[in-house]
């Protein structure tokens, strides 16, 4: 069992490490240095404490044998010797537990600040929307902030959280702490459904119909999964007891690695399905902007204010609706009488004999 752990833990930080690299490759293919955002910065940030995470429940695994201070009935604490090898797995498989706990933490608030940042970027210039990131914000370091006072302070001192004998009680499990993980777990759900709220009135405005809809609505709700994985944590935790933890280190390290892919997914996904250059997603450019929203849309190519697009002005854009972006041009945008003027694009895909692809006005 513990083999089997061991070899699902890191190959599932072996993909979501490729994950996180092919949505930094994707970037500077698309974009160079000079694209290369906070978000993505802070991506590699979430991968480093990924591997932090995996780490620490490698060794709970196969350095310490699952132990911890939780791993004991009374009559075993009474007559545990301080000086055996089973004393040193507990009180070092406990020490690992907290260290997880930061990691995992960490790691999970690191995502939902790249997904503010993203969101931040969609949502510029639209109409209240900034409220929402602001909002987004606050939760973001409130929550975080929260989450570790509850990993440090819900048994204190410090050290009461590897203590064996006497009996330091579930609070000061750090590998099975019920108060512990209902908590986190519902900070964690309650900022992830606020995130997931802010683009779905954007998407719901966009010019598309509900069939290209779905999707984007799909692939910006992917934190329903991760929520799933983390309340299939706290249930398992709260019902194996408090002498059988394993498995709630397991659900952990799971929802990490869902977390991961699904926050990499919009960058990721054109690679994969191999959208040419420029697309929404590879950059951050409006593709079509209408004073509320901009989306991408397919159509022929044109400019909806100054007729057709000239040849020099075609993108490589794939004609799906594959992302939305609201990005105002304050540089290069004509300002008359204090109206802005603002252009909508339309792109569409089609395919020449052959099965090469091109783009039509």
């Amino acid at each position: 069992m513990a083999t089997n752990f061991v070899a699902e833990a890191w190959s599932e930080l072996a993909i979501g490490l490729v994950f996180i690299g092919l949505r930094l490759y994707f970037r500077y293919m698309h974009t160079g240095m000079e694209g290369i955002t906070w978000d993505d910065l802070l991506m590699i940030l979430a991968g480093l404490l990924y591997a932090c995470e995996t780490t620490a429940a490698h060794l709970i695994v196969a350095a310490w044998h699952n132990g911890g201070n939780n791993s004991f009935t009374p009559d075993i604490r009474a007559k545990l010797d301080p000086n055996s090898e089973k004393w040193r797995h507990a009180v070092n498989g406990s020490k690992a537990h907290v260290f997880g706990w930061f990691m995992y933490t960490s790691l999970v608030w690191t995502l939902k600040c790249c997904w503010t940042i993203y969101y931040s970027r969609m949502t510029n210039g639209i109409h209240r929307m900034d409220v929402r990131i602001k909002l987004a914000w606050a939760l973001n370091g409130i929550t975080y902030l929260a989450a570790v006072c509850m990993i440090l302070f819900k048994c204190w001192p410090l050290h009461r959280q590897w203590q064996i004998y006497p009996d330091p009680g579930n609070t000061c499990y750090p590998g099975a702490s019920k108060l512990n993980v209902l908590f986190i777990t519902t900070i964690n759900v309650a900022t992830d459904l606020f995130l997931m709220a802010i683009p779905i009135p954007i998407i719901h405005g966009a010019k598309l119909s509900m069939k290209k809809k779905i999707p984007l609505f799909i692939l910006f709700s992917g934190g329903h999964i991760v929520i799933i994985f983390g309340i299939l944590r706290c249930v398992t935790l709260v019902t194996v007891g408090p002498t059988e933890p394993s498995e709630s280190g397991h659900w952990s390290v799971r929802e990490s690695f869902v977390a991961v892919l699904i926050s990499n997914a919009p960058m990721v996904f054109p690679l994969l399905k191999r959208i040419p250059n420029d697309t929404a997603w590879a950059s951050d450019e409006a593709i079509v902007v209408d004073g509320k929203f901009a989306v991408l849309q397919e159509g022929a190519v044109g400019e909806k204010d100054g007729g057709p697009a000239q040849d020099g002005n075609r993108g490589s854009v794939a004609g799906r609706a594959v992302s939305i972006r609201h990005e105002p041009d304050c540089g290069h945008a004509h300002n008359h009488g204090g109206i802005l003027k603002t252009r909508e694009w339309q792109l569409s895909e089609v395919y020449e004999e052959g099965g090469r692809r091109k783009f039509e006005d």
